[in-house]
């Protein structure tokens, strides 16, 4: 009869046999995440001008999948929309979610960013990193976890989580707020606002 040790040892021996195949199959999200971190850094150090902007925004579009991005903060009201409304309202939300992250990137080219591991998560997968301050060293780190799947156009991100808050989680709660008291179109209407102000 074997013992409980080596009954113990060969779960765990069997748990990581099957564990391997699922993380060797997350690398290439985390590599697709961190060259493309490279790059935004790289066109983001190069001074700023009209071309600069344009190529910042083409390396942003490559990096999020909007279209997933924006059906999964609708939640179940993506169901209820006609193409037009659900044209207009990514529209709309893409615009915003692009100026958002490129704010967000210049704001933090004095951070350093590391890489952590690659996990498989609800049929996505989750890439790990730590942004430090190098001007802040006392500063707390900032955790920020890039969610994947692969789409048409390969590996691309539809969420963002920063030290546990979820982008889709926050937008699908205050979205639904709205639709629930005051209706979609209230809500098209009060994003719209926020681009024309320059807000995001």
């Amino acid at each position: 009869m074997l013992s409980r040790r080596t009954v113990v040892l060969f779960l765990a021996a069997f748990g990581l046999v099957w564990l391997l195949p699922q993380t060797a199959a997350a690398e290439p999200a985390k590599s697709f995440v961190q060259e493309k971190h490279r790059q935004l850094t790289s066109l983001l150090h190069q001074k700023k001008s009209a071309a600069n902007d344009a190529q910042v925004q083409a390396k942003v579009d490559e990096l999020i999948d909007y279209a997933a991005l924006t059906r999964k903060s609708l939640g179940t009201h993506w169901d209820e929309l006609n193409d037009g409304q659900r044209r207009d309202f990514q529209d709309v939300l893409t615009q915003l979610v692009r100026r958002a992250y490129q704010r967000d990137l210049r704001r933090t080219l004095s951070y350093e960013v590391t890489f952590g591991n690659a996990t498989p998560i609800d049929g996505a997968t989750l890439v790990a990193t730590v942004a430090r301050n190098r001007n802040k060293p006392r500063e707390p780190p900032i955790r920020i976890d890039y969610v994947l799947h692969q789409g048409p156009n390969g590996w691309q991100v539809f969420d963002i989580v920063t030290d546990g808050s979820s982008l889709v989680s926050n937008y699908r709660s205050q979205f639904h707020q709205v639709i629930r008291k005051k209706g979609f179109d209230v809500l098209l209407g009060r994003l719209r606002k926020k681009l024309e102000r320059g807000e995001s």
